[in-house]
């Protein structure tokens, strides 16, 4: 999958939020309780969802080869019945 310069972007606030949590659990930084615990909320939260999307496209990719492998099939057996018919038609010619 493409990766996005927005993407790159969030990945590097969402490792800026990831050390802030980091520096706080060790004691280098001081942050209030409820906001780390909303931080890694969030964190997981966008982990989740980012994890999901991957997944939806995936499938989405999967149903389109799946579609196209499906049409191309379809007209394959078109392509044979014309050729059939066209020889068909061309013996008529030949026995007549």
């Amino acid at each position: 999958m493409i990766e996005r310069d927005d993407e790159k972007i969030d990945d590097k606030v969402l490792e800026k939020i990831r050390t802030l949590l980091d520096d706080s659990k060790t004691g280098l930084l001081s942050l209030d309780p409820q906001v780390e615990e909303a931080l890694s909320f969030c964190l997981t939260t966008i982990d989740d969802l980012r994890q999901e999307n991957e997944s939806l496209w995936f499938m989405l990719d999967e149903i389109h080869a799946s579609d196209v492998d499906e049409h191309t099939e379809a007209l394959n057996k078109a392509l044979q019945d014309i050729k059939l018919e066209f020889l068909m038609k061309r013996m008529k010619a030949v026995d007549a």
